[in-house]
């Protein structure tokens, strides 16, 4: 379903206005302004809202932690030299 509208949004989520605006520029809440009309689709702020839910679980905070500690040996390994075999 599609909400139109900055208040038809804020009431379907059940937060404020403001709240929904400083989430769209900071946590990249599924709404776009078009022609000064704020637009969302009712399927995108639920993936939006359940991939926060993961992200600020206990098992998401961990799985984002081992990710980057990863991508850090993953670079790191990449600028080492390759390891001959013994021949």
């Amino acid at each position: 379903m599609k909400l139109q509208g900055m208040k038809a949004i804020a009431n379907h989520v059940g937060m404020s206005e403001d709240t929904i605006l400083r989430w769209i520029e900071t946590r990249g809440f599924p709404a776009a302004r078009i022609g000064g009309l704020y637009l969302a689709e009712t399927d995108d702020i639920v993936a939006w809202q359940l991939r926060q839910q993961a992200i600020n679980s206990p098992v998401g905070r961990v799985l984002e932690s081992l990710t980057a500690r990863i991508e850090v040996l993953e670079a790191a390994a990449k600028k080492r030299p390759a390891r001959r075999d013994p021949a």
